[in-house]
């Protein structure tokens, strides 16, 4: 009697790999990228398993509903999901006292050495709300974090890289600590199938504005965001300023059209008190 194999296709959004299902494990077969190469080796190798029984199982972390799922699918302990509907319409003043709270909580029953944050979210844009969990626990935090060059737990020490306009700079600071992240801090790796498979039938805890936290009300949601936005758009482009070269004019002409700029702008004679 014929049994046909069974074979497994893994699908994220870049790239799709195949396994042979075949005494209980699974072993890769192939890896096919999200481009017209890749669709035409798929393809080919498609034609040869006519024979086989496939299954589809599609990573989609960038869907929202399943936004909880992505640190247990990476091998977490625990995920919490903060769900209420008082905390809807928080700037980053109540997001950051609900998050604070919310640590807080789990730092006194599980102490807690590290805080990750993203660099900044994707709709309000202000970076804040990691600098504003760590004023609130009185915690040292390192922004733009690109590597964590060490950690002592025996000295309470850590050391962060971090990413600044102009060079890197290296911080050392004590635990606990908090740090917001560029997107290079770490490289992710695919997940296990046995965690995507445990992930999608893990529940997350799930915490409200009641239990286990009695938050202060007034604190939270759009009643307890001050912020109020009247118009946001793109900065202007700034022209390059002239510049003056003393070894080709002279320091002292330098200085004369420099203070001849500055007084030609209307008002600033008289707040500087000259004349023209």
């Amino acid at each position: 009697m014929f049994t046909p194999r069974r074979r497994l296709l893994l699908a994220d959004a870049n790239h799709l790999a195949a396994y042979r299902w075949h005494g209980g494990t699974l072993n890769t077969e192939a890896r096919f990228r999200a481009d017209d190469e890749g669709i035409a080796a798929l393809s080919a190798y498609l034609a040869q398993q006519r024979s086989s029984i496939f299954y589809l199982l599609a990573d989609v972390p960038e869907e929202g509903f399943q936004l909880e799922l992505i640190p247990y699918v990476q091998g977490a302990d625990r995920a919490i999901l903060i769900s209420a509907r008082q905390f809807a319409g928080a700037d980053t003043l109540a997001t950051s006292y609900v998050l604070a709270e919310v640590i807080k909580e789990i730092h006194s029953k599980d102490p807690i050495d590290l805080v990750f944050f993203g660099k900044q979210a994707i709709d309000g844009d202000t970076a804040q709300v990691g600098p504003g969990v760590a004023v609130r626990m009185d915690l040292p935090v390192v922004s733009y974090a690109i590597k964590i060059r060490e950690v002592n737990l025996e000295q309470r020490y850590v050391i962060i890289e971090r990413k600044t306009e102009s060079r890197n700079e290296l911080i050392k600071t004590s635990l606990p600590t908090a740090m917001t992240c560029e997107k290079d801090i770490a490289e992710i790796p695919y997940a296990s199938l046995p965690d995507l498979v445990y992930s999608l039938r893990y529940e997350p805890e799930v915490w409200t504005a009641e239990s286990p936290i009695m938050f202060d009300v007034p604190q939270l949601g759009l009643k307890g965001s001050p912020t109020t936005v009247f118009k946001t758009g793109t900065p202007e482009k700034h022209i390059a300023g002239e510049v003056f070269k003393v070894a080709e004019v002279g320091l002292d002409a330098v200085v004369k059209t420099a203070l001849d700029r500055i007084l030609a702008v209307e008002g600033m004679a008289s707040t500087l008190g000259v004349q023209k």
